[in-house]
């Protein structure tokens, strides 16, 4: 039973590092995180946020409140952990609430990565919501 347990944990130790560095890859998920070695192929991802209202059909700009910007900096800090599990949706929703001045609030997330066909590092939009009333 004990060289069983040993031999479960060693493969899963062995392919932990190859699935870490799957989901990087499709999910974009911080490579400091987890327990991976993919940390050691890539910087840690930084993620902006571009947070804009919608009155009508315009976007607008709003001004952001201490808890406006609290939820900035939570979701940023979820989102370069979790990568594109971290969804926007609630955060939009959030910011939607607190400004009823406003139709609907839209966010656009980038993010830099490693294109791993050029091994550069790129910045595009991993993920846009709009939420409406």
């Amino acid at each position: 039973m004990k060289r069983r347990i040993i031999i479960v944990f060693l493969v899963a130790f062995t392919l932990w590092p190859l699935a870490h560095r799957a989901m990087v890859a499709a999910y974009n998920i911080n490579p400091w995180k987890f327990y991976g070695w993919a940390m050691f192929c890539v910087p840690n991802p930084k993620t902006h946020l571009i947070v804009f209202g919608i009155k009508g059909e315009k976007r607008v700009q709003i001004s952001p409140t201490q808890a406006d910007q609290d939820d900035v900096n939570a979701y940023n800090s979820r989102r370069r952990i979790l990568g594109s599990f971290a969804s926007p949706d609630d955060f939009a929703r959030a910011i939607l609430r607190r400004h009823p001045e406003i139709d609907g609030v839209g966010v656009y997330v980038r993010q830099y990565h490693v294109d791993w066909r050029t091994a550069l590092l790129v910045h595009e939009r991993v993920a846009e919501v709009t939420i409406r009333r």
